[in-house]
């Protein structure tokens, strides 16, 4: 093991311990932090400990079957009534109504409220993925504009190559389009 360590933390203060943890992993295998990422590192946003939690039961229950959309819709929405300015509230949001268009709501409907939902979290958070693969699923599925899809999975993904949400819905993307073993 490179590095090991112990660290404790109420949940308001897990964005503060997230960058105390990441900046010493990165010290301690004497990686090169740019000043912007020790400056994100050093200063994180604060949490709202309930809309944090909500978010989370949200994104468990939008896991799990279908019956959990309903439960997940309750979740994303008490996350952001604790919280409005939780970007990740409204990208949860966003994921569940893209779920809903597939079968659980009008989908015209649906994919207006994940565009809409995605925007509020990108201009809550700039720097996030997610709102970006699901705008491109809009884009591909609602507007049908293929390329402009195209250029924002593979935005979201240069944003955040570890994004399983914008890896998954990529590849469901690209498989619709004949591109099997790229979506592999």
């Amino acid at each position: 093991h490179l590095w090991s360590g112990s660290y404790e933390s109420d949940l308001a203060g897990l964005p503060a311990l997230h960058g105390e943890v990441a900046q010493a992993i990165a010290e301690r295998i004497l990686v090169e932090l740019s000043a912007e990422d020790r400056t994100r590192l050093t200063s994180p946003t604060p949490v709202n400990a309930a809309a944090y939690e909500a978010y989370l039961k949200g994104m468990y229950a939008l896991r799990r079957s279908a019956g959990g959309l309903v439960t997940g819709l309750g979740h994303f929405r008490s996350a952001v009534t604790a919280d409005p300015r939780y970007p990740l509230g409204h990208l949860g949001l966003s994921l569940l109504h893209l779920q809903f268009a597939l079968g659980y709501d009008d989908p015209a409907r649906a994919m207006e409220e994940a565009r809409r939902c995605a925007l509020e979290a990108l201009c809550l958070d700039a720097t996030l993925a997610e709102p970006v693969s699901c705008l491109a699923w809009v884009a591909a599925f609602r507007d049908w504009e293929w390329g402009t899809a195209r250029r924002q999975f593979r935005c979201a993904i240069e944003r955040n190559a570890g994004s399983s949400d914008a890896h998954r819905l990529y590849a469901w993307y690209l498989s619709v389009l004949g591109e099997h073993q790229e979506a592999i």
